[in-house]
């Protein structure tokens, strides 16, 4: 796994290699079509489905928590496991507005499949033009955002861009 800290501050980062090729290859060509879909909560108005249970998110998640102290260390953090993934399916045009995560103590999205250009942005600010980066939707890359100050949150996201094509993404909670 590659930990990439994105500036200014220790709460945002890229990470590449998440999981085996294999493994990857396997979330990103899976017929997530054909699976029992259900709406995520807070998001049921969004173009977005969820699966939080499937085999391959349960190999996903094997090999993110044997990555742990590798990312532990890169940064600086004490997590004991990773939980709660499940997967999105955004449809053609999904987009989500700039928002921030509030309650949220940290997170990681990865990308799996869709248009490369549809990843998540990051802000300085609530300005769309105060771009902090703009995340690719690469297959098995994905950021992760720590949030350890709830009542401060400065990490202003969102996905702009429509989609153009099915988007695919894990979402997975740390304790």
């Amino acid at each position: 796994m590659i930990v990439q800290q994105i500036p200014p501050a220790p709460n945002l980062y890229l990470l590449a290699n998440i999981v085996t090729p294999e493994l990857a290859q396997q979330i990103a060509t899976h017929d997530w079509l054909n699976e029992a879909v259900q709406k995520q909560e807070g998001q049921e108005q969004w173009d977005r489905w969820m699966i939080d249970t499937h085999p391959l998110i349960d190999k996903f998640e094997q090999q993110l928590n044997a990555k742990l102290p590798l990312l532990n260390a890169a940064i600086d953090a004490d997590y004991n496991f990773a939980e709660g993934t499940r997967i999105w399916i955004d449809s053609p045009g999904f987009t989500v507005p700039m928002h921030l995560d509030g309650w949220l103590p940290a997170a990681l999205q990865c990308y799996w499949l869709g248009d490369e250009e549809c990843g998540t942005v990051f802000y300085n600010s609530n300005d769309t033009e105060d771009v902090r980066h703009a995340f690719k939707a690469i297959e098995n890359t994905g950021y992760y955002m720590r949030n350890p100050d709830p009542d401060n949150n400065s990490l202003w996201h969102g996905m702009l861009i429509p989609t153009k094509n099915l988007r695919i993404t894990s979402y997975t909670y740390f304790r």
